[in-house]
């Protein structure tokens, strides 16, 4: 990937102090912000890529369980752990925030491939995620990535079983061929969309 390749958003995120307490408002707060901001701004860029969204499961137990600080030792842990993920499969780390992030591929593989990677590395300490993916057009802002198809990989996500990785029909569509194996699970409704899109979920690796 060079320097100059639209994926690519030059900044290094950083997550805020306070956790996250409710996934759920954080994903409905950036299904709002993503429909409406940035629509007509002929300053954006316009680039194709793949989402990739993710959070932790049962946090808000897990801190009660651990305290704060123990909890912000294993994120720390994570956040390096998906740093490396993303960039080792040729994405952009976008944003941390709660205790999910939001990173984005030139490839639906590249993003696929990740996804199983982190669900790995959280599991070495002790957390089971999930994670959404979906491919679309965005804008690119300075410090961001926007648009409907940052909603909709939101809204796979909100959908989406602990421990699974869960694609759009479009991700599914994109890597047909690649041997990459998929469930159906839809169709389904995503929150604020009119229509009903179907799901798969990545059959889970033989780790025997």
């Amino acid at each position: 990937m060079t320097r100059d390749d639209p994926a690519v958003v030059k900044r290094f995120p950083t997550r805020p102090a306070k956790a996250q307490s409710d996934q759920g408002n954080l994903i409905d707060q950036t299904f709002q912000e993503n429909i409406s901001r940035n629509a007509d701004d002929s300053e954006n860029d316009s680039l194709l890529i793949t989402i990739m969204m993710t959070d932790v499961v049962n946090s808000t137990e897990i801190i009660a369980r651990l305290g704060d600080a123990k909890w912000r030792d294993i994120m720390d842990c994570l956040d390096a752990a998906a740093i490396r993920t993303v960039a080792r499969h040729d994405g952009s780390l976008i944003k941390l925030m709660g205790d999910g992030l939001l990173a984005a591929f030139p490839r639906p593989s590249a993003a696929i491939a990740c996804a199983r990677e982190f669900q790995a590395e959280a599991k070495k300490s002790g957390l089971k995620i999930r994670t959404g993916v979906h491919a679309g057009e965005c804008l690119r802002t300075v410090n961001d990535v926007t648009g409907i198809a940052i909603a909709i990989a939101a809204r796979v996500l909100s959908l989406t079983p602990g421990g699974h990785v869960w694609v759009s029909s479009t991700v599914r569509d994109l890597v047909l061929g690649s041997g990459l194996e998929f469930s159906k699970v839809g169709p389904k409704t995503l929150k604020g969309l009119s229509e009903e899109w179907v799901l798969y979920q990545l059959a889970e690796e033989d780790t025997a």
